[in-house]
């Protein structure tokens, strides 16, 4: 259940109001925070720590789940001489007699996801803090001899649109050695090669019709390293084309371009706690696709701490019109119409978003974690500033369009739980019907250089 914890924001000067809510055990069922730009898509950092709904494939589908994208640790523990923790917990996915609420689908635990946590154990419990559009979690194992915390966010801060409509998520680890011995270990990020993804059908382990051809190199950054993902054979305006990305920033980590089976990931780490390439760069075969790993090792003598940061980021810019309009007046679904994105003319691929990230990671986060502490110590009740902020993240959903020749639009909504007697994906009543956007209010007073784009195009 949902507990209390003390304010911990760094702004000494501010008010501390109440107490922040930490979400725990069975309350982490429905918690979901979306992480991603305006207008480029989102995919949520979820209560058991899993990433699920993986709409950044320019269509609305709150059911999408790419497997094998995730975090481990692999480690000696206080019992067990080597063990890797996925740092997930199912301590809620069977709760007895759980009721969901109504018209939403944020419990919902994709088949995926069971069978990796089937397959490789997670941790005990999880803490979990959402006050967007910062997520704090910490992971609790009755076996670590380490602390360890993330904090996770997409950049975000009024008045800097640009900034806020970055297609990438940071994730800040930090670990402190609670043990009297020195403790070494390996972080490691993992994330599946999903171009060729049509961000609606259901991916089965490394297939889905859509893959084939899917290549991973590292990423040719100085002070990183990483992973850059591509699939070849596609035209280059073809809506499914496009590439992905994980690092982390650093120079001395190690990374597994390709890998299919879990068990062949936790064997490479076994050796030496580091990641080895097999082979040469090759593509995928027809109807299949490979996962890409960073591990960083981590050395901690008795009460020290540690930080390490892993971005992921995406880059699927080829957007069209992909909503029926027949109801609309225009009954040929075969325009392909272009739209774009916005971040598609300031980024070139998924490589260029983490150097920009990490070329201005100081800054990024900073300003990031002033809007949210200055935010959360107003002299409001913490309840309704938690609710207020929760809005503002309406508007870096897929709900929201920013399209490459600059204009911003809006959905009334998309489809999902609510609307499943008849239709389950897609951006519903396009766009910028004026009965839900002539009375939303965050838009004008968190972006109002967007808000302006909105009213040009009313009138």
């Amino acid at each position: 259940m949902a507990r209390k914890a003390a304010n911990v924001s760094k702004d000494k000067g501010a008010k501390q109001v109440g107490a922040r809510t930490v979400y725990t055990g069975k309350s982490l069922r429905s918690v979901a925070m979306p992480m991603g730009g305006i207008g480029a898509g989102q995919i949520a950092l979820c209560g058991d720590g899993s990433l699920r709904q993986w709409q950044i494939f320019n269509i609305p589908n709150h059911l999408a789940y790419v497997p094998n994208s995730f975090f481990a640790i692999h480690a000696r523990t206080r019992v067990q001489p080597l063990v890797t923790r996925i740092l997930q917990t199912s301590v809620a996915h069977d709760e007895t007699g759980f009721v969901p609420a109504k018209c939403v689908n944020d419990h919902v635990v994709p088949d995926q996801l069971r069978k990796l946590m089937k397959t490789m154990r997670g941790v005990d419990n999880i803490e979990y803090i959402g006050e967007y559009p910062i997520a704090e979690l910490r992971y609790l194992d009755k076996e670590f001899p380490f602390d360890v915390t993330c904090e996770a966010f997409s950049p975000m801060w009024p008045l800097e649109a640009k900034d806020s409509g970055i297609p990438a998520i940071v994730f800040n680890f930090k670990f402190k050695n609670t043990s009297d011995k020195r403790q070494d270990f390996a972080l490691t990020g993992t994330l599946q090669n999903a171009v060729g993804f049509d961000g609606v059908g259901h991916i089965k382990g490394n297939r889905f019709p859509g893959y084939g051809g899917n290549l991973n190199v590292p990423l040719p950054i100085t002070g990183l390293t990483g992973v850059l993902m591509s699939k070849i054979g596609l035209e280059t305006n073809h809506e499914h084309n496009g590439t992905m990305a994980i690092a982390a920033f650093d120079s001395n980590a190690t990374a597994r371009l390709r890998w299919q089976e879990l068990r062949e990931l936790d064997l490479d780490l076994e050796l030496d706690g580091k990641l080895t390439n097999v082979g040469p760069n090759v593509a995928s075969a027809q109807g299949e696709t490979w996962n890409g790993a960073v591990t960083s090792n981590i050395s901690l003598d008795p009460g020290e701490e540690k930080s390490v940061t892993f971005v992921i980021a995406w880059h699927s810019a080829n957007h069209y019109v992909n909503w029926d309009q027949v109801w609309l007046g225009a009954p040929d679904n075969t325009s392909h119409l272009w739209l774009g994105t916005m971040y598609g003319n300031w980024f070139k691929d998924a490589g260029e978003v983490v150097r920009y990230v990490k070329d201005n990671y100081d800054r990024l986060c900073a300003d990031t974690r002033k809007y949210r502490d200055t935010f959360y110590n107003a002299s409001i009740p913490y309840q309704i500033l938690d609710a207020v902020t929760s809005q503002v993240s309406t508007i870096r959903t897929p709900t929201c369009l920013w399209n490459q020749d600059g204009r911003f639009h809006g959905f009334e909504g998309c489809h999902g739980s609510s609307t499943g007697d008849w239709r389950t994906i897609g951006g519903c009543c396009p766009m910028n019907c004026t009965h839900v956007w002539n009375y939303e209010q965050a838009l004008s007073r968190v972006f109002p250089e967007l808000e302006r784009l909105m009213r040009k195009t009313d009138f």
